[in-house]
Protein backbone atom coordinates (compact mmCIF):
# COMPACT_ATOMS: atom_id res chain seq x y z
CA UNK A 1 0.00 0.00 0.00
CA UNK A 2 1.28 3.42 -0.89
CA UNK A 3 2.36 5.92 1.57
CA UNK A 4 -1.04 7.66 3.21
CA UNK A 5 -3.45 5.72 1.01
CA UNK A 6 -6.36 5.15 3.01
CA UNK A 7 -7.59 1.39 5.01
CA UNK A 8 -12.07 1.34 3.99
CA UNK A 9 -13.35 1.39 7.59
CA UNK A 10 -14.71 -1.45 9.29
CA UNK A 11 -18.70 -0.53 9.46
CA UNK A 12 -21.10 -2.29 12.25
CA UNK A 13 -22.21 -5.53 11.02
CA UNK A 14 -20.97 -4.83 7.47
CA UNK A 15 -20.24 -8.18 6.24
CA UNK A 16 -24.41 -8.79 6.43
CA UNK A 17 -24.54 -6.33 4.07
CA UNK A 18 -22.42 -8.80 1.50
CA UNK A 19 -25.69 -11.07 0.34
CA UNK A 20 -24.16 -14.00 -0.30
CA UNK A 21 -22.39 -13.85 3.23
CA UNK A 22 -25.63 -13.13 5.03
CA UNK A 23 -27.08 -15.99 2.79
CA UNK A 24 -24.76 -19.26 3.88
CA UNK A 25 -24.75 -17.13 7.76
CA UNK A 26 -28.80 -17.50 7.79
CA UNK A 27 -28.43 -20.99 6.71
CA UNK A 28 -25.92 -21.86 9.46
CA UNK A 29 -27.50 -20.87 12.08
CA UNK A 30 -30.45 -22.63 11.47
CA UNK A 31 -28.02 -25.57 10.79
CA UNK A 32 -25.78 -25.08 13.90
CA UNK A 33 -29.19 -25.08 16.35
CA UNK A 34 -30.17 -28.33 14.74
CA UNK A 35 -26.58 -29.87 15.24
CA UNK A 36 -26.42 -28.65 19.13
CA UNK A 37 -29.72 -30.48 19.32
CA UNK A 38 -28.28 -33.27 18.33
CA UNK A 39 -25.47 -33.01 20.62
CA UNK A 40 -27.85 -32.86 23.97
CA UNK A 41 -29.77 -36.03 22.67
CA UNK A 42 -26.53 -37.58 21.81
CA UNK A 43 -24.50 -36.89 25.00
CA UNK A 44 -28.01 -37.74 27.43
CA UNK A 45 -28.84 -40.80 25.57
CA UNK A 46 -25.27 -41.75 25.71
CA UNK A 47 -25.21 -41.45 29.37
CA UNK A 48 -28.71 -43.28 30.31
CA UNK A 49 -27.33 -46.02 28.13
CA UNK A 50 -24.47 -46.39 29.87
CA UNK A 51 -24.15 -44.93 32.91
CA UNK A 52 -20.89 -43.70 32.42
CA UNK A 53 -18.45 -40.35 32.01
CA UNK A 54 -15.93 -42.85 30.38
CA UNK A 55 -18.35 -43.54 27.37
CA UNK A 56 -18.86 -39.57 27.36
CA UNK A 57 -15.45 -38.75 26.76
CA UNK A 58 -15.24 -41.87 24.43
CA UNK A 59 -18.40 -40.72 22.07
CA UNK A 60 -16.38 -37.57 22.27
CA UNK A 61 -12.96 -39.54 20.94
CA UNK A 62 -15.09 -40.97 18.32
CA UNK A 63 -15.60 -37.47 16.78
CA UNK A 64 -12.29 -36.06 17.51
CA UNK A 65 -10.28 -38.08 15.70
CA UNK A 66 -11.46 -37.81 12.26
CA UNK A 67 -11.25 -34.24 13.18
CA UNK A 68 -7.37 -34.89 13.81
CA UNK A 69 -6.51 -37.00 11.32
CA UNK A 70 -8.71 -35.59 8.05
CA UNK A 71 -8.95 -31.93 8.09
CA UNK A 72 -5.40 -30.94 6.37
CA UNK A 73 -6.56 -33.57 3.26
CA UNK A 74 -10.06 -31.40 3.47
CA UNK A 75 -8.40 -28.04 3.31
CA UNK A 76 -6.28 -29.60 0.66
CA UNK A 77 -8.99 -30.54 -1.49
CA UNK A 78 -10.89 -26.97 -0.43
CA UNK A 79 -7.66 -25.14 -2.30
CA UNK A 80 -7.94 -27.25 -5.18
CA UNK A 81 -11.51 -28.34 -5.92
CA UNK A 82 -14.53 -25.64 -5.97
CA UNK A 83 -15.35 -24.36 -2.55
CA UNK A 84 -19.18 -24.77 -2.99
CA UNK A 85 -19.42 -28.18 -4.68
CA UNK A 86 -17.33 -29.44 -1.78
CA UNK A 87 -20.56 -28.49 0.55
CA UNK A 88 -23.00 -29.81 -1.60
CA UNK A 89 -21.45 -33.05 -0.76
CA UNK A 90 -20.27 -32.87 2.61
CA UNK A 91 -23.96 -31.18 3.89
CA UNK A 92 -25.78 -33.63 2.12
CA UNK A 93 -23.77 -36.82 4.18
CA UNK A 94 -23.99 -34.82 7.15
CA UNK A 95 -27.75 -34.78 7.08
CA UNK A 96 -27.91 -38.46 5.68
CA UNK A 97 -26.07 -39.78 9.25
CA UNK A 98 -28.32 -37.83 11.25
CA UNK A 99 -31.33 -39.26 9.39
CA UNK A 100 -29.47 -42.75 9.75
CA UNK A 101 -29.47 -42.13 13.89
CA UNK A 102 -33.35 -40.73 13.98
CA UNK A 103 -34.59 -43.88 12.67
CA UNK A 104 -32.62 -46.41 14.91
CA UNK A 105 -33.52 -44.29 17.55
CA UNK A 106 -37.48 -44.24 16.31
CA UNK A 107 -36.93 -48.51 16.23
CA UNK A 108 -35.86 -48.82 19.56
CA UNK A 109 -32.84 -50.28 17.82
CA UNK A 110 -30.14 -47.98 18.46
CA UNK A 111 -26.93 -48.78 20.91
CA UNK A 112 -23.98 -47.21 22.01
CA UNK A 113 -21.94 -48.65 19.62
CA UNK A 114 -24.25 -47.06 16.62
CA UNK A 115 -23.98 -43.65 18.24
CA UNK A 116 -20.33 -43.93 18.52
CA UNK A 117 -20.05 -45.19 14.49
CA UNK A 118 -22.50 -42.42 13.68
CA UNK A 119 -20.86 -39.43 15.53
CA UNK A 120 -17.87 -40.94 13.21
CA UNK A 121 -18.61 -40.68 9.86
CA UNK A 122 -20.44 -37.15 10.65
CA UNK A 123 -16.90 -36.10 11.90
CA UNK A 124 -15.46 -37.33 8.80
CA UNK A 125 -17.43 -35.15 6.55
CA UNK A 126 -17.18 -31.99 9.16
CA UNK A 127 -13.30 -32.64 8.24
CA UNK A 128 -13.63 -31.47 4.80
CA UNK A 129 -16.50 -29.07 5.05
CA UNK A 130 -15.14 -27.08 8.15
CA UNK A 131 -11.95 -25.69 6.16
CA UNK A 132 -14.18 -25.63 3.31
CA UNK A 133 -16.09 -22.82 5.13
CA UNK A 134 -14.16 -21.04 6.98
CA UNK A 135 -11.66 -20.34 3.51
CA UNK A 136 -14.83 -19.72 1.82
CA UNK A 137 -15.67 -16.78 4.11
CA UNK A 138 -13.06 -14.10 2.59
CA UNK A 139 -14.26 -14.80 -0.94
CA UNK A 140 -17.68 -13.65 0.22
CA UNK A 141 -16.68 -9.96 1.84
CA UNK A 142 -13.86 -7.55 1.72
CA UNK A 143 -10.91 -7.76 3.98
CA UNK A 144 -11.64 -4.71 6.31
CA UNK A 145 -14.87 -6.81 6.90
CA UNK A 146 -13.32 -9.87 7.59
CA UNK A 147 -12.95 -9.84 12.19
CA UNK A 148 -16.60 -8.72 11.35
CA UNK A 149 -17.60 -11.96 9.16
CA UNK A 150 -15.24 -14.52 11.54
CA UNK A 151 -17.33 -12.88 14.95
CA UNK A 152 -20.40 -13.41 13.05
CA UNK A 153 -19.55 -17.03 11.78
CA UNK A 154 -18.95 -17.49 15.16
CA UNK A 155 -22.34 -16.62 16.47
CA UNK A 156 -23.67 -19.05 14.12
CA UNK A 157 -21.89 -22.13 15.47
CA UNK A 158 -22.03 -21.65 19.09
CA UNK A 159 -24.79 -18.59 19.62
CA UNK A 160 -26.98 -21.18 17.82
CA UNK A 161 -26.53 -22.86 21.32
CA UNK A 162 -28.87 -20.35 22.60
CA UNK A 163 -32.18 -22.22 21.17
CA UNK A 164 -30.53 -25.78 20.11
CA UNK A 165 -29.72 -27.13 23.44
CA UNK A 166 -32.91 -25.62 25.16
CA UNK A 167 -35.21 -26.80 22.45
CA UNK A 168 -33.62 -30.08 22.61
CA UNK A 169 -33.90 -30.55 26.47
CA UNK A 170 -37.97 -29.35 26.04
CA UNK A 171 -38.31 -32.47 23.59
CA UNK A 172 -36.56 -34.54 25.83
CA UNK A 173 -38.33 -33.34 28.75
CA UNK A 174 -41.89 -33.69 27.24
CA UNK A 175 -41.19 -37.49 25.84
CA UNK A 176 -41.12 -38.03 29.68
CA UNK A 177 -39.62 -42.05 29.89
CA UNK A 178 -39.85 -42.32 25.77
CA UNK A 179 -36.22 -41.19 25.53
CA UNK A 180 -35.93 -43.00 22.16
CA UNK A 181 -38.94 -41.29 20.95
CA UNK A 182 -37.40 -37.88 21.90
CA UNK A 183 -34.15 -38.01 20.57
CA UNK A 184 -35.75 -39.98 16.93
CA UNK A 185 -37.47 -36.58 17.33
CA UNK A 186 -34.69 -34.01 17.51
CA UNK A 187 -32.13 -36.25 15.67
CA UNK A 188 -34.55 -36.04 12.29
CA UNK A 189 -34.74 -31.76 12.93
CA UNK A 190 -31.23 -32.04 12.70
CA UNK A 191 -31.15 -34.03 9.26
CA UNK A 192 -33.96 -30.98 7.96
CA UNK A 193 -31.77 -28.40 9.18
CA UNK A 194 -29.03 -29.28 7.09
CA UNK A 195 -31.38 -28.12 4.15
CA UNK A 196 -30.83 -24.83 5.43
CA UNK A 197 -27.50 -24.35 4.34
CA UNK A 198 -27.96 -26.44 0.99
CA UNK A 199 -30.04 -24.10 -0.41
CA UNK A 200 -27.97 -20.77 -0.17
CA UNK A 201 -24.77 -23.10 -1.40
CA UNK A 202 -26.42 -23.19 -4.60
CA UNK A 203 -27.40 -19.72 -4.90
CA UNK A 204 -23.84 -17.77 -3.79
CA UNK A 205 -21.63 -16.68 -6.26
CA UNK A 206 -18.00 -15.86 -4.35
CA UNK A 207 -15.81 -12.64 -4.95
CA UNK A 208 -13.46 -13.66 -8.02
CA UNK A 209 -10.36 -14.64 -6.50
CA UNK A 210 -7.16 -15.24 -8.66
CA UNK A 211 -5.58 -18.63 -7.26
CA UNK A 212 -2.11 -19.48 -8.91
CA UNK A 213 -3.02 -23.57 -10.68
CA UNK A 214 -1.67 -26.00 -8.79
CA UNK A 215 0.66 -28.25 -10.67
CA UNK A 216 1.98 -30.14 -7.46
CA UNK A 217 0.80 -33.65 -6.45
CA UNK A 218 -2.21 -33.95 -3.23
CA UNK A 219 1.05 -34.95 -0.91
CA UNK A 220 3.04 -32.24 -2.29
CA UNK A 221 0.66 -29.56 -1.55
CA UNK A 222 -0.08 -31.37 2.01
CA UNK A 223 3.53 -30.21 2.30
CA UNK A 224 3.63 -27.41 1.43
CA UNK A 225 0.79 -25.69 3.65
CA UNK A 226 2.90 -27.15 6.93
CA UNK A 227 5.59 -25.80 5.79
CA UNK A 228 3.63 -22.29 5.55
CA UNK A 229 2.98 -23.03 8.95
CA UNK A 230 6.14 -24.20 9.99
CA UNK A 231 8.05 -21.25 8.77
CA UNK A 232 5.79 -18.34 10.59
CA UNK A 233 6.82 -18.69 14.29
CA UNK A 234 3.57 -16.68 15.36
CA UNK A 235 0.87 -18.08 13.21
CA UNK A 236 2.36 -21.58 15.23
CA UNK A 237 2.34 -20.31 18.47
CA UNK A 238 -1.72 -19.23 17.98
CA UNK A 239 -2.22 -22.38 16.82
CA UNK A 240 -0.57 -23.99 19.50
CA UNK A 241 -2.62 -21.09 21.98
CA UNK A 242 -5.93 -22.76 20.42
CA UNK A 243 -4.62 -26.60 20.66
CA UNK A 244 -4.28 -25.44 24.12
CA UNK A 245 -7.39 -24.05 24.91
CA UNK A 246 -9.34 -26.77 23.26
CA UNK A 247 -7.69 -29.51 24.84
CA UNK A 248 -8.05 -28.49 28.53
CA UNK A 249 -10.44 -26.04 28.42
CA UNK A 250 -13.57 -26.99 25.90
CA UNK A 251 -13.40 -30.44 26.64
CA UNK A 252 -15.41 -29.93 30.12
CA UNK A 253 -18.50 -29.55 28.30
CA UNK A 254 -18.60 -33.37 27.81
CA UNK A 255 -18.93 -33.74 31.27
CA UNK A 256 -22.11 -31.80 31.46
CA UNK A 257 -24.67 -34.37 31.56
CA UNK A 258 -22.95 -35.40 34.87
CA UNK A 259 -23.20 -31.97 36.12
CA UNK A 260 -26.65 -32.01 35.15
CA UNK A 261 -27.85 -35.01 36.42
CA UNK A 262 -25.87 -35.64 39.79
CA UNK A 263 -24.35 -32.42 40.92
CA UNK A 264 -26.95 -30.11 40.41
CA UNK A 265 -29.97 -32.16 39.90
CA UNK A 266 -31.74 -30.33 36.96
CA UNK A 267 -32.19 -32.93 34.82
CA UNK A 268 -32.04 -33.23 30.90
CA UNK A 269 -34.93 -30.07 30.84
CA UNK A 270 -31.52 -28.13 32.82
CA UNK A 271 -28.71 -29.85 31.18
CA UNK A 272 -30.14 -28.11 27.60
CA UNK A 273 -30.16 -24.85 29.71
CA UNK A 274 -26.71 -25.24 30.43
CA UNK A 275 -25.84 -26.26 26.96
CA UNK A 276 -27.28 -23.06 25.86
CA UNK A 277 -25.49 -20.64 28.52
CA UNK A 278 -22.21 -21.00 26.64
CA UNK A 279 -24.02 -19.98 23.24
CA UNK A 280 -25.35 -16.99 24.63
CA UNK A 281 -22.02 -16.02 25.72
CA UNK A 282 -20.64 -16.18 22.42
CA UNK A 283 -23.94 -14.67 20.89
CA UNK A 284 -23.00 -11.58 22.93
CA UNK A 285 -19.05 -11.76 22.21
CA UNK A 286 -20.14 -12.28 18.41
CA UNK A 287 -21.97 -9.24 18.11
CA UNK A 288 -19.47 -7.01 20.19
CA UNK A 289 -16.36 -8.04 17.98
CA UNK A 290 -18.99 -7.53 14.69
CA UNK A 291 -19.50 -3.77 15.75
CA UNK A 292 -16.06 -3.17 17.31
CA UNK A 293 -14.49 -4.45 14.28
CA UNK A 294 -10.63 -3.76 13.39
CA UNK A 295 -10.84 -1.12 16.50
CA UNK A 296 -9.67 -3.72 18.99
CA UNK A 297 -6.21 -4.82 19.80
CA UNK A 298 -5.84 -8.41 19.46
CA UNK A 299 -2.92 -9.35 21.45
CA UNK A 300 -4.70 -7.83 24.90
CA UNK A 301 -7.54 -9.81 23.34
CA UNK A 302 -5.87 -12.82 23.47
CA UNK A 303 -4.54 -12.55 26.78
CA UNK A 304 -7.98 -11.69 28.51
CA UNK A 305 -9.95 -13.57 26.56
CA UNK A 306 -7.73 -17.27 27.46
CA UNK A 307 -7.87 -15.94 31.00
CA UNK A 308 -11.16 -15.28 31.33
CA UNK A 309 -12.35 -18.37 30.06
CA UNK A 310 -10.31 -20.62 32.41
CA UNK A 311 -11.52 -18.94 35.44
CA UNK A 312 -14.79 -19.06 33.98
CA UNK A 313 -14.78 -22.57 33.83
CA UNK A 314 -12.68 -23.13 37.08
CA UNK A 315 -15.42 -21.31 38.61
CA UNK A 316 -18.53 -23.71 37.09
CA UNK A 317 -16.04 -26.36 38.55
CA UNK A 318 -16.55 -24.93 42.21
CA UNK A 319 -20.07 -23.49 42.14
CA UNK A 320 -23.30 -25.79 43.52
CA UNK A 321 -25.66 -22.81 42.60
CA UNK A 322 -27.64 -23.80 39.53
CA UNK A 323 -28.26 -19.55 38.31
CA UNK A 324 -24.54 -19.02 39.10
CA UNK A 325 -23.36 -21.91 37.10
CA UNK A 326 -25.57 -20.88 34.02
CA UNK A 327 -23.72 -17.54 34.73
CA UNK A 328 -20.29 -18.80 34.46
CA UNK A 329 -21.51 -21.09 31.40
CA UNK A 330 -22.35 -17.70 29.67
CA UNK A 331 -19.00 -15.95 30.28
CA UNK A 332 -16.71 -19.25 29.46
CA UNK A 333 -18.77 -19.03 25.50
CA UNK A 334 -17.98 -15.29 25.65
CA UNK A 335 -14.18 -15.84 26.61
CA UNK A 336 -13.79 -18.89 24.13
CA UNK A 337 -15.77 -16.96 21.01
CA UNK A 338 -13.63 -13.56 21.74
CA UNK A 339 -10.15 -15.50 21.72
CA UNK A 340 -11.96 -18.18 18.48
CA UNK A 341 -12.56 -14.87 16.24
CA UNK A 342 -9.61 -12.92 16.85
CA UNK A 343 -7.30 -16.07 16.15
CA UNK A 344 -9.25 -16.94 12.79
CA UNK A 345 -9.18 -13.76 11.77
CA UNK A 346 -5.12 -13.23 12.29
CA UNK A 347 -4.42 -16.80 10.40
CA UNK A 348 -6.75 -15.67 7.89
CA UNK A 349 -5.06 -12.04 6.84
CA UNK A 350 -2.01 -13.40 7.60
CA UNK A 351 -2.35 -16.34 4.80
CA UNK A 352 -2.00 -16.57 1.02
CA UNK A 353 -5.35 -16.73 -0.43
CA UNK A 354 -4.20 -20.31 -2.13
CA UNK A 355 -3.38 -21.75 1.08
CA UNK A 356 -5.73 -20.65 2.90
CA UNK A 357 -7.99 -23.76 3.24
CA UNK A 358 -4.75 -25.90 4.09
CA UNK A 359 -3.54 -23.62 6.75
CA UNK A 360 -7.67 -23.22 8.09
CA UNK A 361 -8.05 -26.90 8.58
CA UNK A 362 -5.23 -26.84 10.91
CA UNK A 363 -7.61 -23.98 12.76
CA UNK A 364 -10.14 -26.52 12.37
CA UNK A 365 -8.03 -29.56 14.20
CA UNK A 366 -7.22 -27.41 17.24
CA UNK A 367 -10.62 -26.02 17.42
CA UNK A 368 -12.95 -28.95 16.90
CA UNK A 369 -10.58 -32.28 16.76
CA UNK A 370 -8.73 -31.85 19.54
CA UNK A 371 -11.32 -30.51 22.22
CA UNK A 372 -13.49 -34.12 21.71
CA UNK A 373 -9.95 -35.47 22.63
CA UNK A 374 -9.56 -33.50 25.31
CA UNK A 375 -12.82 -34.73 26.49
CA UNK A 376 -11.69 -38.64 26.31
CA UNK A 377 -8.50 -37.35 29.28
CA UNK A 378 -11.57 -35.51 31.30
CA UNK A 379 -14.22 -38.43 31.32
CA UNK A 380 -10.96 -40.79 32.01
CA UNK A 381 -10.05 -38.21 34.69
CA UNK A 382 -13.17 -37.69 36.11
CA UNK A 383 -13.89 -42.31 36.70
CA UNK A 384 -11.40 -41.89 39.60
CA UNK A 385 -11.00 -38.20 41.38
CA UNK A 386 -14.16 -36.10 42.13
CA UNK A 387 -15.28 -34.38 38.51
CA UNK A 388 -15.09 -30.97 39.81
CA UNK A 389 -11.18 -31.40 39.81
CA UNK A 390 -11.39 -33.43 36.22
CA UNK A 391 -12.50 -29.94 35.26
CA UNK A 392 -10.06 -27.64 37.41
CA UNK A 393 -6.70 -29.06 36.61
CA UNK A 394 -6.64 -28.98 32.48
CA UNK A 395 -7.98 -25.65 33.13
CA UNK A 396 -5.17 -24.60 34.94
CA UNK A 397 -3.06 -25.93 32.21
CA UNK A 398 -4.33 -23.36 30.01
CA UNK A 399 -3.10 -20.40 32.39
CA UNK A 400 0.61 -21.85 32.42
CA UNK A 401 0.94 -22.18 28.69
CA UNK A 402 -0.36 -18.82 28.13
CA UNK A 403 2.56 -17.44 30.60
CA UNK A 404 4.95 -19.63 28.24
CA UNK A 405 3.50 -18.38 24.89
CA UNK A 406 4.02 -14.64 26.60
CA UNK A 407 7.86 -15.51 26.98
CA UNK A 408 8.18 -17.13 24.15
CA UNK A 409 10.23 -14.85 20.93
CA UNK A 410 7.30 -15.11 18.49
CA UNK A 411 4.37 -13.46 20.74
CA UNK A 412 5.95 -10.24 19.56
CA UNK A 413 4.82 -11.08 16.27
CA UNK A 414 1.73 -11.67 17.15
CA UNK A 415 -0.36 -8.62 15.27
Amino acid sequence: MQAGAMTPSPRKFGALRYRDFTLLWIGLLVSNAGTWMQNVAQGWLTYELTNSPFYLGLLGASFAVPMIVLPMIGGTIADRVDRLTILKFTQTAMMLCAAAMATLALFRIITIWDIIVISFLSSVALAVDNPTRQALIPDLVPPEELLGAISLNSVAFNGAALVGPALAGIILGLTGNELMLGAALVFYLNALSYLAVLGPVFLIRPRPVERPPSSSRFHSAIVEGLSYIRERPALLLLLALSAVISIFGRSFSQLLPVFARDILRVGSEGYGIMLALPGAGTLLAGLVLASAGQQLKRRPLIVTSQLGFAASVIAFALVRTFPISLALLGFSGFFATAFGAVAATILQIETRGHLRGRVMSLYTITIIGLGPMGSLISGSLATVIPVSYAVILPALVIVAFLGYAMTHPAWSQVK
